[in-house]
């Protein structure tokens, strides 16, 4: 599995000012088909190397679980239809999206009050196929340790 985990100490923490959101639970289960997720990364595509600095654009994406199981999930992408919240058009068919592992992957929930889970990360993305693949977070234990063979 491409992913590291790590601990950061609480005195660190405090120094540095970051407020931390904390999981109600951990770890999330796992994702469902036809689950509405929301998730993202740095396509390559957006990337514009200078001689000593990289700008890279967020590209973010609602979409359904196309495919799941315990530890993997798929997601179809629909690149036709996508659009940039400014109104300046989207993302041509088939780009490529190689640049996007490691991106999260979040499950939102409703009701009283709204908010959104981290439920995996990105490790694979097809251009041909405007697909992209995800680990479930599931794999991941509550102290830090991946859980599954991946």
């Amino acid at each position: 599995m491409d992913l590291a985990t790590f601990e950061i100490s609480p005195i660190l923490l405090t120094g540095s000012g970051i407020r931390v959101q904390s999981a109600q639970i951990w770890p999330p289960a796992r994702l469902r088909e036809n689950e509405i997720v929301v998730l993202g990364g740095y396509p390559g595509r957006f990337r514009n190397e200078r001689s000593s600095a990289v700008d890279s654009s967020f590209v973010s994406f609602f979409a359904p679980v196309a495919q799941s199981s315990e530890e993997h999930s798929a997601f179809q992408l629909n690149l036709a239809d996508s659009y940039w919240p400014d109104g300046s058009g989207g993302i041509p068919e088939r780009s490529e999206l190689g640049g996007m592992s490691g991106g999260p992957i979040f499950r939102h929930h409703s009701g009283p009050i709204e908010f959104l889970e981290l439920a995996g990360f990105i490790y694979e993305a097809s251009a041909e196929f405007e697909l992209l693949r995800g680990r479930n977070a599931s794999s991941i234990s509550n102290i830090g340790e991946i859980t599954r063979g991946a």
